[in-house]
């Protein structure tokens, strides 16, 4: 009879444990955690997938150059984590969208590279006083270990990251003023 009450207790002690590993499961996987959490989620689909997108937060960023005001929707990366990762894999990446870099840190001399980015993306270094102070445009994608560096030429605090070719067909230059 002992037997019987041990085993019929190690069953129910096993039926709980993997009950409760499957809510677990279940929990950390589903979005709604993911954004209270912010945990990263790497995302076959093109773009940033919106539990990500949500888990950094979003800003409107506007370029105001000589030929008018250019708004583009980025997502932010503010952690070290989120900006080594940046937009790595991303396949696509709709028109006016974009990743904002915000360094806690002291501006400086910015150094980005593409490493496993597979669109290209022109680099808007910004200043302390949201002033551009380079432009890097058109970087290409780079597949393999030894990736070019592209640097602000200026201490920057933010860098604003969108599709290549955009801050030409806008105008973007040193000295445009950046709001967000």
């Amino acid at each position: 009879m002992a037997n019987f009450k041990q085993a019929k207790f190690l069953g129910i002690l096993l039926a709980g444990i993997g009950a409760i590993g499957l809510c677990m499961y279940f929990l950390f996987t589903s979005p709604i955690t993911q954004t209270l959490l912010g945990i990263t989620v790497q995302s076959s689909q093109p773009y940033v997938n919106n539990a990500i997108k949500k888990a950094q937060g979003e800003k409107t960023v506007t370029t105001t150059t000589s030929s008018g005001a250019y708004t583009v929707t980025a997502s932010l990366a503010t952690t070290e984590q989120q900006q080594e990762q940046g937009l790595m894999n991303v396949t696509s990446m709709p028109a006016n969208s974009g990743m904002l870099f915000i360094f806690s840190d002291e501006p400086q001399i910015r150094t980005f590279w593409m490493k496993n980015t597979l669109i290209p993306l022109d680099m808007i270094f910004i200043s302390q006083n949201k002033e551009v102070v380079y432009t890097q445009e058109s970087a290409p994608p780079c597949k393999v270990d030894d990736c070019p560096v592209y640097s602000s030429l200026y201490p920057a605090e933010y860098v604003l990251e969108v599709n290549g070719g955009w801050a030409a067909s806008h105008g973007v230059q040193a000295g445009n003023t950046v709001s967000f």
